[in-house]
């Protein structure tokens, strides 16, 4: 029945009063949604963007330490096979 009210006022004369103010209100609903929407789309870009970001800054430390602590490994295992294997006590 509204919109029947709506279509007799319009077609009485008086659209303008009636009809537009309940369009501006659609168009102006239709606009904070669609803002709510694109800030949201920001918000989860830029979420994921901070996750990949840290992400490969944790496998650049993992990966480095992982390298320098075999590396370390290895100069110590070297060292302890050399001090292990020199002619020390051959010499005495």
């Amino acid at each position: 029945m509204k919109i029947q009210n709506i279509i007799k006022i319009s077609n009485a004369g008086n659209y303008y009063v009636i009809v537009l103010p309940i369009i501006i209100i659609i168009i102006i609903i239709i606009i904070i949604i669609i803002i709510i929407i694109i800030i949201n789309i920001i918000i989860i870009i830029i979420i994921i963007i901070i996750i990949i970001i840290i992400i490969i800054i944790s496998i650049i430390i993992i990966s480095s330490s992982s390298s320098f602590s075999s590396s370390s490994f290895h100069i110590l295992q070297g060292s302890s096979g050399a001090s292990t294997n020199c002619d020390c006590t051959r010499s005495l």
